[in-house]
């Protein structure tokens, strides 16, 4: 069993967006505070993003942030996480979908600086990141291989895990072991700029398209789905229509009936002849309305179609 002291806030490996702009994914629910949302996104490298974007942060983006790139989609996943105010941040490999220097920047400006008085637990096999961390922990099918600082670490024991990298960039000392996973590195160094030209490239859709679709599916298909659509926009707009009609029909009925009940009540003198008047009146004019049962068919008939 864990037990816990404190609020938790948790990033998932895979991201999880809503149909919405980009801003309401990030604040899910939580109250907007302008100082604070300005200090996440910029700690989770999105004001890039955001210049980029042709709405900024109210961008739509699409079912499960389809109109997004992985990196961006795990940037608004992890941004979401930080703006709610925990105690403790459990954050699942959220540096997988980012390329090394997004990484870096995440690792420095989110996880070092923003949240530096919060307790986060860092899901991760960038092993790169590790010295600058306060524990370690080496998981191994479920179970916990090792623990403790950096220094109670050996080499050989990072070579257990994965390839060293010493070809870092940065100037750091030789014994330092460093992993830049290739495929990741590459991934979000392509896959950004592409999504963002594509929505950059996006507006109006012309007419060549409409005509480029229409063709592809064949001008039979898109007729009788046109011819298909049209009935059905009239069968529902038929039904409101008879409904709206026999409702009123039976309205007027019903006032003239009280019309002449009251009339009938003015003399008992002539009580007798009026009913039988009356009751002629009413038998002429039900002529001109329509009977339940058949105002109930032709409703019936336009529902089902």
């Amino acid at each position: 069993h864990l037990h816990i002291s404190g609020t938790v806030s948790y990033a998932s490996q895979e991201p999880w967006l809503f149909n919405d702009n980009i801003k309401n994914n990030i604040l899910f629910g939580q109250p907007y505070e302008e100082v604070r949302y300005r200090a996440v996104t910029r700690a989770c490298a999105l004001i890039k993003d955001f210049i980029e974007l042709p709405h900024g942060d109210k961008t739509l983006i699409g079912d499960r942030g389809a109109l997004l790139s992985g990196g961006q989609r795990a940037r608004i996943n992890l941004a979401r996480a930080v703006y709610r105010k925990a105690d403790i941040y459990l954050l699942d490999d959220p540096l997988s979908a980012v390329d090394t220097q997004v990484g870096r920047e995440l690792f420095s400006g989110c996880f070092k600086e923003f949240l530096a008085d919060k307790t986060v637990v860092l899901i991760t096999h960038q092993l790169q990141y590790i010295r600058d961390v306060d524990c370690i922990i080496v998981i191994n099918n479920g179970t916990v291989d090792k623990q403790g600082k950096y220094e109670d670490f050996k080499q050989d024991d990072f070579r257990l895990i994965g390839t060293i990298d010493n070809n870092d960039n940065d100037n750091k000392p030789d014994d330092i072991p460093e992993i830049v996973n290739i495929d990741e590195k590459n991934d979000e160094k392509k896959d950004e700029p592409r999504e963002t030209e594509e929505l950059i490239a996006k507006g109006e859709v012309t007419k060549s398209q409409y005509k480029k679709y229409i063709n592809a599916g064949g001008w039979i298909s898109f007729s009788l789905f046109v011819l298909l659509f049209v009935l059905a926009q009239l069968v529902t707009i038929g039904s409101d229509y008879w409904l709206a009609h026999w409702t009123t029909r039976e309205e007027l009925f019903l006032k003239e009936q009280l019309k002449w009940n009251a009339t009938l009540n003015d003399n008992t003198k002539k009580f007798h002849s009026k009913i039988i008047s009356n009751d002629s009146i009413i038998f002429n004019d039900k002529q001109q309305y329509y009977t339940n049962e058949f105002a109930f068919g032709v409703f019936g008939g336009l529902v089902f179609l």
